[in-house]
């Protein structure tokens, strides 16, 4: 059965949609036709004289020389006009079609506005819904990326972020080893005598490891400094004598103090505990093998040894 109502509805219907959307795009080509002529015509009319020039005026005075019909410009370009946009050179000119009156407006899809949309920092947005924040966890605010940008972003995760990471764990482990070369490059208490505060043999032979083997970077030679002022200025003259004598000329790594404590012991005091624990150490007490008194099935590991 036919509904010959029903097809003329659909067929009124269909041709209204086409009309409306033929007449829509015809003037959007036609807005678009005008702003591009208005934008020329502007552009034409601005660079005349060479310069990039923007609207500078306070109420009815003008601040400079160069006035056209009521509006004070401010000429901010010395030399040709600007060649790629937003220059540091030309503080609000854009020759490229982004110029208004008000002064320099990035259109989309230019150099300068893809530079810009590639500082906004990947991941969600956060946003209020009804009193609350989604996601809960802090995320970037603001304007979305480009999806040209979000492929980028996945595609290289996790950069940037595991840049600041690394630099971290560099840092902490640059930071160890310094502190690692200024225990190795210090000459403590130890290394000097006592009564003349000379360099002992054990300090001197320290020093001497310290140009031949250390590393340029550093080769600093710190001396622990202590609660006496001639004291500790006597070692360090010590130290300075030493080098100048040793070093080559040119090449005298620099002497500084340095407020510390021994983290271990002479080698001395090592040396002489060790020969005092060597000291007291019994005698063997295992019985040699051509003893008489071993019985026979101790000797073949078939019983206990005679109780003495």
């Amino acid at each position: 059965m036919r509904c010959p109502r029903l097809t003329t509805a659909i067929l009124r219907w269909t041709v209204c949609g086409l009309l409306i959307t033929v007449g829509l795009w015809s003037s959007g080509c036609v807005s678009m036709k005008h702003r591009a002529g208005q934008a020329s015509e502007w552009a034409g009319s601005k660079f005349e004289r060479g310069g990039c020039q923007t609207a500078s005026c306070e109420g009815s005075a003008c601040e400079t020389d160069v006035c056209e019909t009521n509006a004070c410009e401010t000429e901010v370009c010395e030399s040709a006009p600007c060649q790629s946009g937003c220059e540091p050179g030309c503080q609000s000119g854009c020759k490229t079609g982004g110029c208004r009156s008000g002064g320099c407006e990035i259109i989309p899809g230019s150099p300068e506005w893809w530079a810009a949309e590639g500082c906004q920092p990947p991941g969600v947005r956060q946003k209020m819904h009804h009193g609350k924040m989604y996601p809960v966890s802090p995320r970037p605010c603001g304007k979305p990326q480009q999806f040209s940008h979000k492929f980028h972003s996945v595609h290289y995760w996790p950069h940037p972020y595991v840049c600041q990471d690394r630099a971290s764990v560099r840092e902490f482990i640059d930071s160890q080893a310094r502190n690692g070369w200024e225990e190795a490059t210090t000459l403590y208490e130890y290394h000097f005598n006592a009564e003349t505060n000379e360099l002992t043999k054990n300090g001197l032979n320290h020093l001497k490891w310290i140009l031949m083997h250390v590393p340029p970077q550093h080769q600093v030679v710190f001396v622990q400094k202590g609660f006496d002022a001639h004291i500790n200025q006597a070692r360090m003259d010590q130290v300075q004598n030493r080098l100048v004598a040793i070093a080559d000329v040119g090449h005298v790594p620099s002497v500084h103090y340095r407020l510390t404590t021994p983290t271990g012991r002479p080698a001395e005091e090592v040396d002489s505990i060790r020969r005092a624990d060597l000291s007291v150490v019994p005698s063997p007490r295992i019985l040699p093998q051509n003893a008489t008194t071993v019985n026979t099935n101790a000797a073949a590991g078939g019983g206990a040894p005679p109780t003495p």
